[in-house]
């Protein structure tokens, strides 16, 4: 390919960039402006780490604070051999994850 022939098809390939770039620029606008006006979450969320045997406690006083909670994840566990033969696993530690209406 000639060299002149490779310039004309990059300056019509950034023309086409450019000319797209052009069209959609109102639509990048919009959806800024969407986004700045969106409303903030409904709702505040917190994370707690627990060990096992800590967590009817931390379930307690989290749903005495008002906390609903979304999800328990385990973190920490081990295999135990369960007597039969059988692996069995063992949570040690977990994250109970949490929500609660925002005051307004």
């Amino acid at each position: 390919m000639s060299r002149e022939w490779r310039n004309l098809v990059l300056a019509a390939f950034c023309g086409g960039v450019l000319a797209l770039a052009w069209q959609s620029w109102p639509l990048v606008r919009e959806a800024k402006a969407q986004a700045v006006s969106a409303p903030a979450s409904a709702f505040d969320y917190r994370s707690v780490g627990t060990d096992f045997t800590a967590l009817p406690a931390t379930l307690t006083e989290l749903g005495n604070d008002g906390w609903e909670v979304v999800t328990i994840l385990h973190t920490d566990q081990t295999v135990e051999d369960a007597g039969n033969g059988m692996p069995h696993l063992r949570a040690q530690r977990v994250e109970v994850v949490a929500k609660k209406p925002r005051a307004r």
